[in-house]
């Protein structure tokens, strides 16, 4: 399981390799006229297959319909805000308004990125969460009438909510700790984001969850119950890589303890080889003959561990003889 990445975050079929950005956080102030016009007016609308964005997160994102490259193309010329909102099922091409989530979130496209292979990139940042009321275009690009609204945020002072964040940076700190070197710029980055809410959009946009969880994530405007429910996503996804961890560590082990004896064995033979104090011919016969009897396994079990032994054993020993 790979923490924190979405190889699938694009609005294509498939998934082209994209620079490497890792999601970031950024910060905004509210513009009262800017949110009015956002409500009185259509905004081109960016369907994704499989992902969520969330408010004040910035991530690249790739992009390959006709209509998604239609509508950058337009945003690049006209330096629009754009709505950006995650589509109910991958597999729909040409996603109209039942096909969309309600919920998604008003943001600024800071970068497009071209490849020589032909792919396209976006960086897109996060603004504000809004409903999305109608689709009032669906050539060259979506285009549609949105509603934006707040979040309710915690009292000043809510000592459950400090402790609550506490948590959550721990758990998310240890699970990447147990994931390795990979993880030590989101740990970093972790540590040093003092915005309470800007670290829950931060944990849930990056949290590998399914896009229906990081929806529902979105969808509640409490952030106080949004960072309850990411606290509990966190949870589980730190048992699993705890268990994973586990099992990789135990499997190591037998690994490791078996190409000893494998050494070991390879050792033994090889001073035989040396002293020319091997027998293989007679113990390959007993091991040829062994193949044709029709024994019991706890008879079979029996007559390997003494060969085994008699294998260990040099000719000269007098219990060499006894043996064979």
């Amino acid at each position: 399981m790979k923490f924190f990445d979405d190889n699938n975050a694009n609005d294509s079929k498939t998934s082209p390799k994209i620079c490497s950005v890792i999601t970031e956080i950024g910060s905004h102030t509210t513009d009262p006229e800017e949110v009015e016009q956002l409500n009185t007016h259509e905004i081109p609308i960016l369907a994704l297959r499989n992902m969520v964005l969330f408010p004040e997160v910035a991530i690249p994102v790739a992009v390959g319909r006709k209509e998604s490259l239609a509508l950058i193309e337009e945003v690049q010329r006209t330096h629009a805000l754009i709505g950006v909102i995650c589509q109910k099922e991958e597999s729909v091409d040409k996603p109209q308004f039942n096909d969309l989530h309600r919920v998604g979130v008003v943001a600024d496209v800071l970068k497009v990125l071209e490849f020589p292979d032909g792919s396209t990139n976006v960086i897109l940042q996060g603004k504000y969460p809004f409903e999305l009321e109608s689709i009032t275009q669906s050539e060259p690009f979506l285009m549609g009438q949105i509603h934006t609204f707040g979040n309710e945020k915690p009292q000043n002072g809510d000592k459950e909510f400090d402790v609550l964040i506490s948590a959550i940076k721990d758990i998310a700190i240890n699970m990447l700790n147990n994931l390795g070197n990979k993880s030590s710029e989101l740990v970093f980055a972790i540590k040093n984001i003092d915005n309470s809410e800007q670290l829950i959009n931060y944990l849930c946009a990056n949290t590998p969850i399914s896009p229906d969880d990081k929806q529902k994530l979105l969808e509640e405007t409490s952030i106080k119950n949004r960072a309850y429910m990411l606290y509990s996503h966190l949870n589980r996804e730190a048992q699993f890589v705890e268990i994973k961890a586990d099992i990789e560590s135990k499997t190591q082990k037998d690994i490791t303890e078996q190409q000893r004896a494998h050494f070991l064995q390879q050792q033994i033979r090889t001073i035989q080889d040396e002293l020319g104090d091997t027998d293989e011919n007679d113990i390959n016969e007993f091991y040829d003959r062994a193949e044709k009897k029709n024994w019991s396994e706890s008879v079979k079990a029996a007559f390997e561990k003494e060969l085994h032994k008699l294998e260990r054993l040099q000719p000269q020993s007098p219990d060499y003889s006894v043996q064979y």
